[in-house]
């Protein structure tokens, strides 16, 4: 149960940081002359990308402060450790396949922060040719999976099997790991997490590697860039695709799971 605790506080500070880093942004926009609401709530919106960064890379910053300061090794706290190049294949191909079906499946659902992404794309762009597009692999092909993966892999799954069996510890940091997307997406969203989370926390089992679990999540959230570049394709032909890449993605997995 203490380590239950401890992997939810682990849970509200990454949760609470991103309104206290927004808050900032709020401060900037009011010290740059905004008054009104609606321009502050503008001038953040915008600058979500930018926001997502910050507020990761501080969550990450403070992490291994903390662990430093206790005097801990950040390496042996988040198993951070090396594998062989072959042994991220599965775990990529696993977690690509996985979500290229959810995205597929789901291409139609209208989700919040999609919306907000594309603004602060546009946004950006506005100011520099092509820096939204840069912001947006910055923040979500790099920095969120970097720090989601330190929280809910690295720190929770290895606390939790300190007291739990590892299915279990896999489980919890799952659903935790879900709850952590209902602001940007709804229940919808926080099902597709936990499953992907599922995913991560095998990988991260079996590889026994944080690095591993970073790659694969990487390589999740890489079918949105994936479907933006492609042409509109039709119904049928999405829905064929999807249950080919949920075969493949269910075999990959089946075969990562009977790895000692």
């Amino acid at each position: 149960m203490k380590n239950i605790v401890k992997c939810l506080v682990y849970f509200l500070f990454y949760f609470l940081l991103q309104p206290i880093v927004q808050m900032g942004f709020m401060m900037v926009g009011v010290a740059s002359g905004l008054r009104s609401e609606t321009e502050l709530i503008d001038f953040t919106m915008d600058n979500m990308l930018l926001m997502t960064i910050v507020s990761n890379f501080l969550a990450i910053g403070i992490l291994v402060l903390f662990f430093k300061c206790r005097k801990k090794s950040v390496k042996e706290e988040l198993h951070a450790f090396k594998i062989r190049a072959r042994s991220y294949v599965l775990p990529t191909l696993t977690a690509f396949t996985y979500s290229m079906f959810w995205t597929l499946v789901t291409y139609e659902i209208n989700f919040e922060n999609t919306t907000q992404i594309s603004n602060s794309v546009a946004y950006y762009s506005e100011q520099v040719p092509c820096l939204g597009g840069i912001m947006m692999v910055a923040a979500l092909l790099i920095v969120a999976p970097l720090a989601e993966e330190v929280i809910c892999r690295g720190i929770m799954v290895t606390r939790l099997e300190r007291s739990f069996p590892s299915w279990v510890a896999v489980i919890i940091s799952a659903a935790i790991f879900g709850l952590m997307h209902i602001m940007a997406g709804g229940v919808v969203l926080v099902v597709g997490a936990f499953l992907m989370g599922l995913i991560a926390g095998i990988v991260f089992v079996k590889t026994k590697s944080l690095y591993a679990a970073i790659v694969a999540h990487m390589f999740a959230n890489l079918p949105d860039f994936v479907l933006m570049a492609l042409p509109e394709v039709p119904v049928g032909l999405r829905y064929g695709i999807a249950v080919v890449m949920l075969l493949i993605s269910g075999v990959c997995l089946f075969r990562l799971c009977k790895k000692e």
